[in-house]
């Protein structure tokens, strides 16, 4: 296994990982009857971070916002925190 200071660090386009990963896990939402959906901001910036370990935390992010942590009956299942970008460092 690498340690975190070996891990390559370069350039990721972050509309292009987070696009990819949801390729990678859209039919797995839909077997379980709900659905993915993706809102992005227009001007994400690039970040340096090793591309695997930033597709995983994705993935991650992804696969655990599947599952509802209550019953759903009014509202169709899925998550529902809406994207947001706050200007502090």
């Amino acid at each position: 296994m690498a340690r975190v200071e070996y891990l390559a660090k370069i350039p990721i386009d972050l509309k292009d990982l987070i696009t990819e990963t949801v390729r990678i896990v859209r039919r797995k939402p839909a077997n379980h009857g709900t659905a993915l959906k993706r809102e992005l901001e227009h001007d994400l910036p690039d970040v340096a971070r090793d591309p695997v370990a930033a597709q995983l935390a994705v993935l991650d992010l992804l696969v655990g916002g599947n599952r509802p942590r209550v019953p759903v009956c009014d509202r169709p299942r899925g998550p529902l925190a809406p994207p947001c970008r706050t200007d502090e460092a």
